[in-house]
């Protein structure tokens, strides 16, 4: 008999394992594994660039010694530096492509410090907690209206502002214009809960004593001086102006609105919420949407009616913000200061800057006409806006009219302003510049995270300086403009720079020549870094689930998408309830208690353009105006 042996069956699957060389040769190379293909030699420096300003950055490694290659090539000698769009540099972290010898000009999820929605928040979170200056110290007030709850706090803000506009009073008043500051103390006074009269007020007739009397409900004269919010002192010396001069009924309520004005005006300055130094008379605002770029999206605002109307028709997607209504006038024009800033590393973060900033003009003269309120060439001071005021073949030479460099701009102001601007500039202006910077860099460390060695990236800050020389951060741009396309004299500060900045990024990163061995003096090169200045540096990073921890947390306190239905009714509510409604039934909000009617809020209201349709949303929500 023979035996026939069957072989046992098993499950290769299961239990036999691949070797080694088998899974590296299935297993591409990715940022998370960190195995690299073929390295390229360190003689030759190849790069591939695309995108804007693509002609100019392959200029300047050209002159360098660089060749170029494309990206998509993979035979001969791959690219070692990479120069792509913000979009599509940072796709290459998704594709996980990105091999630990090259170098790449973004870091995953940098984008989040050029909008504008995202750095707001972030500075918020950061300044409260951790930051030496306070927000409201370097940016103007700014509203998220994706919140429900910021709208509310907009639309308040608003009405205080308007009402503060009016308490600037010098002189004598006639008793018309005093019934008008009496109703914005009025409207101060129900927004700051004090308790003050609900009734309303004589607008627009001249009055005497007696109308007064019966509006306000006082009666006795000296009441009013007795529930105003002037100091004791004043107060004495106004009962005895009264009860010596009884005849002299309108001068004396006319002193008694000008005392309490005078206390509204100067209990607001000293809030510190209320940036003083930004309001005027004027009350603009600017509506920004978030993600745009080139001066796209930005509008400016005297009105509550039209910003609300734009707001709404962008879903509320908007960043609203306190217009500075003192700024620096170069000229007669508007302008506002360019900063490039270059990060080396977010974790832990080296932050560079170029020393020398540029300011860009607006072409037209500033003007607070309410015809050139819309006028971007007079509000709007990006270079690529005012390009377009100019014939196209003279753009060029047009643009050297609205860019100014430093040192002229240092000149003209202690030349024409009588100021030591130099000393200025030096010892506050740009102090404050490098710690706004520093602090928008590390209150966006918890999106970026943690990314691989070779990463570097160029931003453009925007600081707009008032009347005194201080800075306000407007925004910070990702992908910033080059400026390729620009005059002379700004155009050889970019070559500059950029020539540079890759000297610096192949010193960190290919020839590990720049070191920083006893650099603890900020604001300052260090060898290899040319006239790039060191501004930050971290000696520690954070770890990963810290990171994580963070920025799970921050996240849970970001406004949710206008586009819920839950979130369009909490905006219609606040907006019900803010600006009140139509029919006999006045809402009060919950936490407001108390409701205003639209000619408080906007207090001086201007004719309506004959064009301009009413807001949908207004009708909607039933407001009477």
């Amino acid at each position: 008999m023979v035996e026939v042996h069957t072989p046992r069956l098993r499950r290769s699957l299961s239990r036999k394992r691949p070797s080694k060389a088998t899974v590296q040769a299935q297993e591409p190379p990715t940022l998370l594994n960190r195995r690299s293909l073929r390295i390229p030699c360190a003689s030759v420096k190849v790069f591939a660039v695309e995108g804007y300003g693509a002609e100019l950055i392959r200029r300047v490694l050209h002159s360098l010694g660089w060749q170029e290659r494309e990206a998509s090539a993979t035979p001969g000698h791959p690219p070692q530096l990479l120069w792509n769009g913000s979009t599509s540099g940072r796709k290459l972290f998704k594709d996980e492509v990105i091999q630990p010898w090259q170098i790449l000009n973004h870091f995953p999820k940098s984008g989040v410090i050029g909008s504008k929605s995202g750095l707001l928040w972030n500075l918020r979170d950061h300044c409260a907690l951790e930051a030496k200056m306070p927000l409201m110290s370097f940016m103007p007030r700014s509203y998220d209206l994706r919140s429900s709850r910021e709208l509310r706090g907009f639309l308040l803000d608003f009405a205080v502002t308007k009402a503060e506009s009016m308490l600037e009073v010098n002189g004598t008043l006639s008793p018309p214009a005093a019934s008008g500051v009496l109703q914005a103390c009025r409207l101060l006074g129900r927004l700051s809960h004090a308790q003050v009269l609900q009734s309303q007020v004589l607008c627009g007739q001249r009055a005497s004593f007696r109308d007064f009397q019966e509006g306000l409900g006082f009666t006795h004269e000296d009441e009013w001086v007795l529930r105003s919010g002037s100091t004791s002192a004043e107060a004495q010396a106004l009962l005895l102006r009264l009860m010596a001069e009884k005849e002299q009924e309108e001068g004396l309520i006319l002193s008694a609105v000008v005392l309490e004005a005078r206390w509204w005006r100067d209990h607001l300055q000293q809030q510190e919420q209320r940036q003083s130094s930004l309001n005027g008379v004027h009350g603009f605002w600017v509506l920004k949407e978030p993600n745009l770029n080139c001066g796209r999206g930005v509008r400016v605002f005297s009105e509550l009616l039209p910003l609300l109307q734009e707001a709404e028709l962008a879903d509320w997607h908007v960043i609203v913000q306190k217009y500075i209504e003192r700024p620096l006038l170069v000229a007669q024009k508007k302008c506002d200061l360019r900063l490039w800033v270059v990060v080396t590393s977010w974790n832990p973060a080296v932050v560079w800057v170029w020393p020398e900033p540029y300011l860009r003009l607006a072409s037209r003269p500033f003007t607070w006409e309410d015809a050139q309120i819309a006028d971007p060439y007079v509000h709007l001071t990006n270079r690529t806006v005012q390009r377009h005021d100019a014939p196209e073949e003279k753009a060029s030479d047009e643009d050297e009219a609205h860019i100014m460099m430093l040192p002229a701009f240092l000149k003209w102001a202690e030349e024409l302003e009588n100021l030591n601007a130099l000393s200025c500039w030096k010892e506050r202006t740009w102090p404050k510049i490098l710690e706004v910077v520093r602090t928008c860099v590390l209150s966006c460390k918890e999106d970026v995270g943690a990314h691989p060695r070779g990463c570097f990236e160029l931003f453009g800050f925007d600081f707009l300086l008032d009347c005194d020389f201080t800075p306000w951060l407007l925004e910070a741009n990702s992908s910033p403009d080059l400026c390729e396309d620009a005059g002379p004299s700004l155009r050889r500060m970019t070559e500059t720079a950029l020539t540079q900045l890759f000297e610096l990024v192949q010193g960190l990163f290919i020839e590990e020549t720049i070191t920083f061995s006893g650099a603890g003096k900020f604001d300052c090169p260090v060898p290899g870094s040319g006239d790039w200045h060191l501004i930050l540096r971290e000696e520690t990073s954070r770890g990963t689930k810290d990171l994580e921890l963070r920025r799970a947390v921050r996240a849970s306190r970001r406004p949710p998408s206008v586009s819920t239905a839950q979130s369009r009714t909490q905006h219609r509510d606040v907006l019900r309830a803010t600006l009140g409604c139509s029919g006999s039934k006045r809402p009060e909000h919950k936490e407001m208690g108390f409701a205003l009617q639209p000619k408080e809020l906007i207090l001086v209201p201007q004719e309506p353009c004959p064009r301009q349709e009413p807001m949908r949303a207004m009708h909607r929500f039933g407001a009477r105006w």
